[in-house]
């Protein structure tokens, strides 16, 4: 890359990855891009939200793979998990919309944890127990494998299994909301036993009201659901990469009266 990368073959990073590798995550200098929320760091929050417990587990599965590399260099799946873990958790920390890439490398992680939770607490012990075998050498490891151990782990598995079925069951109930949550999205909102519905109704006065081949000038945020609510053509919608265009709507949007006006009527009909 250090060397393909002056011979100018590439293009020139976005906004949107300078962005991600800038000092902050807010200023892109795309007023597009630095008004919405989803551009900013992620909060610890969200990490929960999303992540639920398996991004605890996530942190465990990542210390066992250091652990385990510690006496000699890791395999290479391991430090591919390693490595994932790392780039996706400073990616998902520069912008909250990247928390989506933490889903591939926390499963991946939060299953090392389980595996090698069930291999030191059933696996290895049952076998020491039901088939016997060598001690390995050093006095430590001679009692972290004996008899009375490997029965305290297998018991320690079993208790450990009752609490484990209700964090599961909590697990999955909250993820079935979050997907049905995040599938179904709503313009209307309920506050104080009320209906808040005007954001439809406006697209419906505009679908009512206006010619079919009008012009809507709005912020990118309402652009799609104008179009696909009030069938009506919009300046700005998710899509849109002009920096100069969005920089005229939002100065249309934020002038004076009189000179939003005029700004307002040379680009759209309402």
């Amino acid at each position: 890359i250090a060397v393909l990368y002056p011979l100018a073959d590439f293009a020139p990073l976005s906004g949107r990855v300078h962005a991600i590798l800038g000092a902050t995550a807010q200023k892109t200098g795309n007023p597009l891009v630095d008004s919405v929320s989803e551009h900013r760091p992620t909060s610890e929050d969200a990490y929960l939200k999303y992540l639920h417990y398996a991004g605890y587990l996530g942190y465990a599965g990542f210390s066992v793979l250091i652990v385990a590399a510690a006496p000699k260099f890791p395999s290479m799946a391991s430090l591919f998990a390693l490595l994932l873990g790392v780039a996706t958790r400073l990616f998902s920390m520069r912008m909250s919309r990247l928390l989506i890439l933490m889903g591939p490398s926390t499963s991946v992680l939060a299953g090392v944890a389980l595996g090698w939770s069930f291999h030191q607490l059933l696996s290895a012990p049952g076998r020491r127990l039901l088939f016997g075998g060598s001690l390995p050498e050093g006095k430590l490891m001679r009692l972290f494998h004996s008899w009375p151990v490997c029965l305290i782990k297998v018991v320690a598995f079993g208790a450990l299994l009752l609490p484990f079925r209700d964090y599961c069951d909590e697990f999955y109930n909250d993820s079935k909301k979050l997907v049905r949550s995040m599938s179904h999205p709503q313009i209307m909102s309920k506050k104080g036993g009320k209906i808040i519905d005007d954001i439809r109704e406006a697209y419906f006065w505009l679908q009512a009201n206006t010619a079919p081949d009008a012009r809507i000038l709005s912020w990118w945020d309402y652009g799609y659901q104008i179009s696909g609510i009030a069938n009506r053509t919009t300046l700005a919608d998710g899509n849109t990469w002009n920096m100069e265009h969005i920089g005229l709507i939002g100065r249309a949007l934020t002038s004076p009266l009189s000179e939003g006006h005029i700004i307002a009527r040379h680009l759209a009909d309402y």
